[in-house]
């Protein structure tokens, strides 16, 4: 079945992808401070929400917004675009009611 091999692949990119937007936010926080306020626009926001079960560990996927969040939160805006309106309102949830986003009162 052709089913197993495409999901294989959906979970090989989204580790990718994860990895290296890490990567790349990690890379700029170490050359711009986290003191003044940034903008960052999300364009395709969707992520799946994973309950951690109080483990510690990181979903397997998550917006790159979030992610922008974890290394850059002092002030500013972020802005979660998505076509379908359901992934926009899946970002606004987490942001709002999932800890930590929903700590970061300067964003």
């Amino acid at each position: 079945s052709a089913l197993p091999s495409v999901f294989d692949a959906t979970q090989r990119s989204i580790g990718w992808h994860l990895t290296t937007q890490e990567r790349l936010f990690r890379h700029l926080r170490s050359i711009w401070p986290d003191d003044q306020p940034r903008i960052m626009v999300d364009l395709g926001c969707q992520a799946g929400h994973f309950v951690d079960g109080g483990g510690g560990t990181r979903p397997p996927n998550v917006s790159d917004a979030l992610l922008w969040l974890d290394y850059f939160n002092s002030s500013g805006d972020v802005l979660g675009v998505d076509l379908f309106q359901d992934y926009s309102l899946d970002l606004a949830h987490r942001m709002r009611e999932v800890h930590p986003y929903r700590t970061l009162s300067s964003v």
